[in-house]
């Protein structure tokens, strides 16, 4: 758990979005002003069971006298997802992390193409605000089940309008990633992703080659994974054969622009797939939460991912 906590937040409304997702709106206990977010950023909530959960923030950043957090409840919860929807209540106190902003949108890109399924469409409701008031170029893909399922219809509606694409599990709205294909090698187009794992994993292998890597959200406990945890390395660059050391205490993506070797990155936590290298040969120790079980043979997180011996990479 970050160090870094807002004091207490208060549970100041709750909603029913669709049968099994709550809104929560939470403000300080303080009375205060929340933080300032940048749209796509997530908290950790320290649940009164003592669970420990991320939440996209899906409020306006301009906004700042609450945050809101949808929560679907999880099958067979019995932890956070559970614990939220059965036994919190208004008024209820909770101590939450501050904003953390790990999913992001490109500043640099002329278009954006957002793909959203089921409860994935939460970072993405900051976004369509600042993307609305820019006057951004922009198409969201919304994958849910049916109508009753949809979470915020209205509100993106009026956001998005003709830019808004539903698709449901039939022949005719099926979404397929393979209609984005020419999009991927658009250097202008930016595409990002937060939903079920086969949408993530059905467009992580149709954008293997992507010019612009696909930005994903997919939620992994920092904690868990040991960032800077783990026996010393080496790095080979391949093009050159330079060997750089990776200690036990840095990242091979610290190593790497310790070197003067520029990666691109964006969360440093392995959740949304920025800085993924091809390697050659050697035996990596994944630790993210982006790659499939195929690309992992071919390809590593280097702000997360460590190595057995020698790594050598196609740089």
């Amino acid at each position: 758990m970050s160090d870094a906590f807002l004091s207490q937040v208060v549970v100041d409304d709750i909603v029913a979005e669709t049968a099994s997702v709550i809104l929560l709106s939470l403000k300080r206990a303080d009375g205060g002003t929340m933080q300032a977010f940048a749209p796509g950023a997530h908290v950790e909530l320290l649940i009164p069971n003592g669970s420990r959960r991320y939440y996209s923030i899906c409020s306006d950043p301009q906004d700042l006298s609450r945050y809101e957090i949808a929560v679907r409840r999880a099958p067979a919860s019995r932890g956070g997802s559970a614990y939220l929807h059965d036994v919190v209540d208004i008024c209820d106190v909770m101590l939450m992390s501050s904003p953390r902003p790990a999913f992001s949108l490109a500043a640099d890109a002329k278009h954006h193409i957002l793909i959203a399924g089921g409860i994935g469409i939460t970072p993405f409701m900051p976004m369509l605000h600042d993307l609305h008031r820019k006057g951004a170029s922009y198409r969201l893909h919304y994958l849910t089940k049916s109508k009753d399922e949809t979470c915020f219809l209205d509100r993106i509606a009026r956001l998005a309008g003709q830019r808004l694409a539903l698709h449901f599990p039939t022949p005719e709205s099926r979404f397929r990633v393979d209609t984005l294909r020419s999009l991927l090698h658009d250097r202008d187009t930016q595409i990002y992703c937060c939903g079920p794992k086969r949408l993530m994993d059905d467009l992580r292998e149709a954008a293997f080659d992507a010019v612009r890597p696909v930005r994903f959200e997919a939620f992994v406990d920092p904690a868990t994974t040991g960032i800077r945890a783990g026996n010393a390395f080496e790095i080979e660059i391949a093009s050159s054969g330079r060997i750089i050391e990776v200690g036990e205490t840095r990242t091979m993506l610290e190593a790497l622009r310790e070197s003067d070797i520029e990666v691109p990155s964006s969360c440093e936590h392995g959740i949304c797939g920025t800085c993924i290298l091809r390697y050659r040969h050697g035996e990596p120790v994944h630790r993210d939460g982006v790659l499939t079980d195929t690309m992992r043979r071919t390809h590593v997180a280097a702000c997360i991912s460590r190595a057995k011996g020698r790594l050598v990479l196609d740089l």
